[in-house]
């Protein structure tokens, strides 16, 4: 019987034009990121680790690969070709009970792989193994943070698999693969210990029976998936997409509930989480969706306080933005109320109550004339898409999350006995300004913008915040993340460095359009407008993405966009009932990657940046689902 498999990917050797999309492979203690045949990051036994491995695919001359993933697994099969014809197989996977991922090759040729793991102190436990060991203090995300306890790799080779010795003192060695059938293993561990033990269990399993049983577990999975009936044209498109996202989350997924970012980013970012969330109630899973919040409830009652992204191991290291008590605490009480609404668990959400109450006061302190700032790692800040120099302006988005969110925490605290009259009062009241200034803080022209450069004036900038410095050249670090200081010639912040080189740069403030930041309103069901307002947003959005004859372009020529705009447009368009509703989900469905998911930008069309992404293309598949499912089902 022939085995069923989904997306296609090629891969050929020294190729500088691959198309860089991204495989997944995961458990909730390993993650495998993989481009092709060959392994780029290898995370655990938590996701906040060390880059514990690379694997490269490195001969013989002339090899190249076909990628696909195994239909309803998060199993990928690429198959081996050289000059033109099939010479082998190999099978990737993590298996779903050790922190294991393993390999097993199939070959009528020698096939050359290079292992790079960067530790320090590469051994051996065998004459066909290595360990290597990261001491505590190894970086995590990139020179960022770093660890503090150590991580452990065992690589095991079965078969007709032969290890070289390590060179130099970077753990690099060769394995050569073949001919016949070989395995290769690689246990993530916390200490020595641990990896040796998890090695021989996996050892004494062999590649096979792991594969296996992950074939079994991700059946299970699936069968667990509840999507809404879908019905129309795209009903199976979006059904298949469904399955992508899904299988995308879950292995970006933690045991301790926090969801990755993606390949570049092995934190859980708080924003993201919120369309990981969206996208896992739109599955069915609410228990995974429920897992988030209990992720962020132990960190804030640990340490009082949450930020723009937290390592996923104890003790907690902050990634500490620009901004932080902005934004993204908005998402997460609208999250949590999302949860609500489709679980009514409200024991659950009593117990989340002072963090929701935390992140309420933290927007609440940063309120002037009823706008908030941006928090510094909007996604459309980070890529470009609208500047830094407009993180002290007000933000709609921030703004519309704050009152969308408060408006439900005030009135359901005051109904559970959490707050009384007095704090109620004061509550609405902030709410009600801000709902008062945000059609003149942002709506121009009839449309809904990005930015409002006065609350740059009205409030008194900080002297120092942790952020990104916003140097230029001929200064020495611009870029650098870390601690900078306000430049009052000009008002940018910057590291001490390109400080002692400034000359002023003035930049005249200018006004912004994002679709999905004038659809963010929508998105998270705060009435602002009336219906036909509403319409009129949806409208002016979708112009936007029109080319001269009028027609849906969003591939056209120089455009950029983040990658969840078009979901959050199509969410958009099916609240107001809009007539081409298809025409954008059909457009929607073709920006996926050959791996099946969407990506963090787009521009002319092509992917940029982080590729796999959890919070886009959960995001995205929240609109097609909107798009497909019955009214009230989406």
């Amino acid at each position: 019987m022939a085995q069923d498999f989904r997306h296609s990917r090629t891969w050929k050797l020294g190729d500088q034009a691959d198309d860089g999309s991204v495989e997944t492979l995961g458990n909730g203690r390993l993650l495998a990121y993989l481009r092709g045949p060959d392994l780029i990051h290898l995370w655990g036994p938590t996701l906040s680790s060390p880059n514990l491995a690379a694997l490269r695919l490195a001969g013989p001359p002339g090899v190249e690969t076909i990628s696909r993933r195994e239909a309803g697994a998060a199993i990928w099969q690429h198959e081996v070709r050289l000059h033109g014809r099939t010479v082998g197989r190999i099978t990737d996977g993590v298996d779903p009970e050790l922190a294991c991922l393993v390999r097993l090759i199939e070959s009528q040729v020698s096939l050359r792989f290079d292992l790079a793991t960067g530790a320090v102190r590469p051994g051996r436990t065998g004459p066909a193994s290595r360990l290597v060991t990261f001491p505590p203090g190894a970086r995590v995300y990139g020179e960022h943070f770093a660890a503090p306890s150590p991580f452990s790799l065992h690589v095991s080779c079965l078969g007709a698999a032969v290890p070289g010795e390590p060179v130099g003192g970077a753990g690099l060695l060769t394995l050569t693969c073949g001919p016949g059938r070989s395995g290769v293993l690689l246990v993530a561990g916390n200490d020595w210990p641990g990896a040796v033990v998890a090695a021989e269990q996996a050892e004494a399993l062999g590649p096979e029976a792991m594969l296996a049983r992950t074939r079994r577990h991700w059946a299970a999975w699936n069968a667990r998936r509840q999507l809404p009936p879908l019905a129309g044209p795209l009903a199976q498109a979006v059904g298949e997409a469904a399955e992508d996202v899904d299988l995308a989350i879950a292995t970006q997924r933690s045991r301790e509930g926090g969801v990755v970012a993606g390949h570049n980013y092995c934190l859980a970012y708080v924003r993201d989480q919120y369309g990981v969330s969206r996208g896992m109630l739109a599955l069915g899973r609410t228990d995974e969706a429920r897992g988030i919040l209990e992720f962020y409830r132990r960190i804030h009652e640990r340490y009082g306080r949450i930020h723009n992204a937290q390592s996923i191991y104890e003790p907690t290291t902050f990634h500490v933005h620009e901004n932080d008590a902005v934004e993204m605490t908005g998402y997460l009480i609208v999250q949590a109320f999302d949860y609500l609404d489709r679980t009514d668990d409200t024991e659950f959400v009593r117990t989340l109550a002072p963090m929701l109450e935390w992140a309420f006061a933290s927007q609440e302190a940063c309120l002037t004339r009823g706008m908030l700032p941006f928090n510094g790692d909007e996604t459309y800040v980070a890529g470009g898409l609208v500047p830094r120099s407009v993180l002290r302006h007000g933000s709609a988005e921030a703004t519309a999350l704050f009152i969308a969110g408060g408006r439900r925490l005030a009135a359901w605290l005051r109904t559970q006995g959490l707050w009384g009259a007095v704090r109620a009062s004061e509550a609405t009241a902030r709410l009600a300004e801000a709902e008062a200034a945000y059609r003149e803080s942002f709506l121009v022209d009839g449309r809904l913008l990005v930015n409002h450069p006065a609350l740059a004036e009205l409030q008194p900038p900080p002297r120092f915040r942790h952020g990104v410095c916003l140097g230029t050249p001929p200064g020495p670090h611009p870029g650098g993340f870390g601690w900078t200081e306000h430049y009052p010639p000009d008002g940018r912040y910057l590291c001490p460095e390109c400080l002692a080189h400034a000359t002023p740069q003035p930049v005249t403030p200018q006004r912004y359009y994002l679709a999905s930041v004038a659809l963010t309103p929508v998105l998270v069901g705060w009435p602002w407008c009336s219906a036909d307002e509403a319409r009129a947003q949806v409208e002016t959005a979708l112009r936007g993405f029109g080319d001269a004859q009028a027609r849906f372009a969003p591939c056209a020529e120089g455009r950029a966009f983040p990658g969840y705009e078009l979901g959050v447009l199509l969410y958009g368009m099916v609240a107001v009932g809009h007539p081409a509703v298809e025409e954008v989900a059909r457009a929607l469905l073709a920006l996926r990657d050959p791996t099946g998911v969407w990506v963090e930008y787009y521009a002319g069309g092509q992917p940029r940046g982080t590729r796999a992404r959890p919070w886009e293309s959960a995001l995205d598949l929240v609109g097609l689902v909107a798009a497909t499912a019955p009214p009230g089902k989406g």
